[in-house]
């Protein structure tokens, strides 16, 4: 279901650029989701699936946590790098740079969402 939510949300963004906004601008945010989404698919290295079904809880959640912090911003690093290099107009490496950073700190909730995932987890989490 949450996957099904995030789809459809990102579906209504494209939406509402194609209604609101200019074909510029439009075609400045589907470069950008070229540019980040091949990056991040890379570095988020399935880190929530892994975490979901760690039943024998082999690592911590601050483990998980942590080496997601660490491809985030080697991704958000790459994204940059690209822009800048890629000879861009300065609006669309604007563009391409925001939707960088909005990847990565999407790619902390992910982590948390492997950790809700994970049913042994919820069962050593100490704030019970």
């Amino acid at each position: 279901m949450g996957n099904l939510v995030y789809a459809g949300s990102q579906w209504g963004i494209l939406v509402a650029f194609t209604k609101l906004g200019r074909p510029e601008m439009v075609g400045q945010f589907t470069l950008g989701l070229a540019v980040t989404a091949p990056i991040f698919m890379l570095t988020n290295l399935q880190l929530r699936q892994i975490q979901a079904t760690d039943a024998k809880q082999l690592y911590q959640f601050r483990d998980y946590l942590g080496l997601r912090v660490l491809s985030s911003q080697l991704a958000v690093l790459a994204v940059v790098t690209i822009a800048l290099v890629s000879g861009y107009r300065w609006q669309t490496m604007v563009v391409v740079m925001l939707l960088g950073l909005a990847k990565g700190l999407e790619s902390m909730s992910d982590v948390c969402y492997g950790l809700l995932q994970n049913t042994n987890a919820w069962i050593a989490l100490p704030c019970r």
